[in-house]
């Protein structure tokens, strides 16, 4: 039962990533996205300050430093941008697997990362 416990999870977050990936790819940028885009894309992390005191987005510097940084590793930007929030589900999806399997068991553990998800 563990085995395939373990099983459904690694299959659920496979699924989640590629499902997300592909998704990604296809879907334009929406309206804060498009923010999002133009602010990581300005030539230094000083202007990405001067742009959000100036009041063009709420979203922390540090969230600019993520996007600048994996936005470039991926050739296609529509997965690029979105890396990171891509990569934020199946992590939390894990990330409540393994905390809930330290106080209960294997199975309990895999339903709740499956509801999750």
């Amino acid at each position: 039962m563990a085995r395939h416990a373990r099983l459904v999870i690694v299959l659920l977050l496979s699924y989640v990533a590629i499902a997300s990936l592909l998704q990604a790819s296809n879907r334009a940028f929406w309206f804060d996205e498009i923010f999002t885009v133009a602010i990581a894309r300005l030539d230094s992390m000083p202007e990405v300050w001067h742009a959000l005191a100036a009041g063009a987005d709420t979203s922390p510097p540090g969230f600019y430093v993520i996007e600048r940084s994996l936005s470039g590793l991926v050739p296609n930007e529509r997965i690029g941008f979105r890396l990171a929030s891509i990569l934020s589900v199946p992590l939390t999806c894990l990330c409540l697997f393994v905390f809930t399997r330290r106080d209960t068991d294997l199975v309990a553990a895999s339903i709740a990362a499956v509801f999750r998800c």
